[in-house]
């Protein structure tokens, strides 16, 4: 795997999941889905967002593995082995710089400016479905407005009900870590 490369990470709300979304914020443009998504809705992803390969955290679908075959896509079972698993040089940390009070600014990561770290498609709702770029300084603004609206410190046990590949659930997830609480 190399930083900026697409990939759908497929699988569901398992610690697993949470351990490769949280090592490839920065170094992937990530896809999340639900490795209950029907293989025509993944083909359709699939086309909208020029994937390479499925990092896949739980038991995989035998139409998953067929759909990877006939897209040329990677499939990798253990993608954690491919991802560096510490976080880019100089993101702020709780341990590294007591709990931060504003919004980090200028983090640098392993993806080149403008590279987004997450695609989410949108529900579809109102018109049809679309991807929605998101970058990780967004991705992580996001999260410390979550952590001071709600206060969020080293005691905090967040609790999510939302599936991983929505984009509150990932911003709650990483408040939480931010303000070294758990999730």
């Amino acid at each position: 795997l190399f930083p900026g490369d697409r990939e759908f990470l497929l699988g569901d709300n398992s610690s697993r999941y949470v351990q490769v979304l949280l090592a490839g914020l920065g170094y992937l443009t990530m896809v999340p889905a639900s490795s209950r998504t029907p293989s025509d809705q993944l083909l359709q992803l699939a086309c909208q967002t020029g994937v390479s390969a499925i990092l896949c955290t739980d038991s995989p679908g035998a139409e998953h593995k067929s759909l990877a075959r006939r897209l040329g896509l990677r499939w990798l079972e253990n993608p954690i082995a491919g991802i560096p698993t510490h976080p880019p040089q100089g993101i702020p940390t709780h341990h590294d710089q007591g709990i931060p009070t504003h919004p980090p600014q200028g983090i640098p990561t392993h993806l080149p400016q403008g590279i987004p770290t997450l695609l989410l498609a949108t529900s579809g709702s109102t018109a049809r479905p679309r991807i929605v770029p998101l970058t990780l300084q967004g991705l992580l603004t996001a999260a410390q407005g979550i952590a001071d609206s709600l206060q969020l410190g080293p005691q905090a046990r967040c609790l999510s009900v939302l599936h991983l590949q929505r984009l509150h659930a990932i911003s709650v997830l990483l408040a939480s870590c931010l303000r070294g609480g758990t999730f």
